[in-house]
């Protein structure tokens, strides 16, 4: 199947184009400028590389979230333009489950950890067996001290995310040194692992919905909620 893949949930834009199963183009930017002003070139550069039209494309797929509220939302509206233009279906992947298949090659325990503010992560436990990813606890919105001490006793667990990077202390000092941090080249979000893990899915009997199927997946409520929310209780 012909698959194209966004990420827009965290600091870096990313698309991924796959034809017949194969990555054929992937393409991440990542310095400054929002989102909705690079992704649409970066999809129109993809499809014209690899010579592909919209009505080629058999499922449009993107990240859902957890991670930046304003980047997932346009990455889930351009998804689902896309796909209803096109007439074809769509699927979200979890922001944590794709970076997880950044590493599935590891055997053992691999930890997603997004960079959350507020001295938190988004966050969740998966087991790998070298080629199938499971979740091995709920997704969460959690200080790193309370993800670590969640760990499976005596056991190392791979981090990857840039929550893995942004509290590297705090993991080596709350994991009292099994913590192992992933390389550079697959710490971060990558629309291609989601795309690979879409992909996966699909084969192991997941089926894609229609374009407003898809919605966002938030761990936390939007900070303007929230600030809504904190304003009418102040008032009684």
């Amino acid at each position: 199947m012909n698959i194209l893949c966004l990420d827009t949930s965290g600091a870096a834009a990313g698309v991924a184009i796959f034809r017949d199963g194969r990555l054929v183009f992937e393409a991440c930017v990542d310095h400054g400028m929002t989102h909705s002003v690079v992704l649409m070139p970066m999809i129109e550069q993809g499809l014209e590389a690899v010579k592909m039209g919209l009505d080629e494309v058999g499922c449009f797929v993107c990240t859902r979230g957890p991670g930046s509220f304003t980047g997932v939302r346009i990455g889930v509206s351009t998804i689902k333009a896309l796909a209803y233009a096109a007439g074809k279906s769509a699927l979200g992947i979890n922001t944590l489950d794709a970076l997880a298949y950044n590493v599935v090659a590891h055997r053992g325990h691999i930890c997603a950890a997004m960079d959350a503010r507020r001295a938190q992560v988004y966050a969740a436990l998966y087991v790998s067996d070298g080629e199938r990813l499971t979740r091995a606890g709920e997704y969460a919105a959690l200080p790193v001290e309370e993800c670590a001490a969640a760990w499976p006793a005596g056991e190392d667990v791979l981090l990857v995310g840039d929550g893995a990077q942004a509290y590297r202390k705090e993991w080596e000092a709350a994991a009292s040194g099994r913590a192992v941090f992933a390389p550079p080249h697959l710490v971060r979000q990558r629309a291609a692992a989601a795309g690979a893990y879409a992909l996966a899915l699909m084969a192991g009997g997941v089926r894609p919905g229609g374009p407003f199927d898809l919605e966002p997946f938030y761990l936390r409520l939007p900070q303007a909620e929230r600030e809504y929310r904190r304003r009418l209780k102040e008032r009684g």
